[in-house]
């Protein structure tokens, strides 16, 4: 896996390195997910979990990436740490394990997958730090979820599996 972040990603959340060894569980949410595995559908790749509960109109994306952002897309849980232990970090660390082990998940025909990991203060409430995982494949002419993240004023973290199988052509 390889791995990009913002420029204040460490101010946000403590990490400055996002592939250190990390010692959190996955939330039952995502660890059920990961266990569910992934699937792809006319060229998407989704986690089956998250595409199973996912309501949304299909035809509105203009492209796959955008399909993938909607549906594999998901908060980082934290109601199970106290109200003042909701901080960056113990955002980052568990949405990280998420994305790591989502990503070694991939069967070995998917092609790269990004997990796309966003951490800072709330909308409504900048006392209230809150976070996001957003998982989109690679596709052929389309651009990226997000293209350009180094000055973003939140904390992001990209997550970029490799090719796992070797894709040859039949013809």
């Amino acid at each position: 896996m390889t791995y990009e972040s913002s420029r204040v990603l460490t101010e946000i959340t403590g990490i400055s390195d996002p592939s250190a060894p990390l010692d959190v569980e996955l939330p039952l949410l995502y660890s059920a997910t990961v266990d569910a595995g992934w699937i792809e559908d006319d060229g998407a790749w989704f986690l089956k979990k998250f595409y199973e509960s996912y309501h949304g109109v299909e035809s509105q994306f203009r492209d796959l990436t955008g399909l993938e952002a909607a549906a594999n897309g998901r908060a980082i849980p934290d109601d199970d740490l106290p109200p003042s232990g909701s901080t960056g970090r113990n955002l980052a660390e568990r949405a990280l394990h998420f994305a790591r082990s989502a990503l070694e998940a991939l069967p070995e025909e998917a092609p790269p997958v990004t997990a796309f990991i966003t951490i800072g203060p709330a909308v409504y409430d900048e006392t209230v730090i809150e976070g996001s995982v957003t998982f989109c494949a690679d596709h052929t002419g389309e651009s990226p979820y997000i293209e350009e993240f180094a000055d973003s004023a939140r904390g992001v973290i990209a997550v970029r599996s490799e090719r796992k199988a070797a894709v040859t052509d039949a013809g």
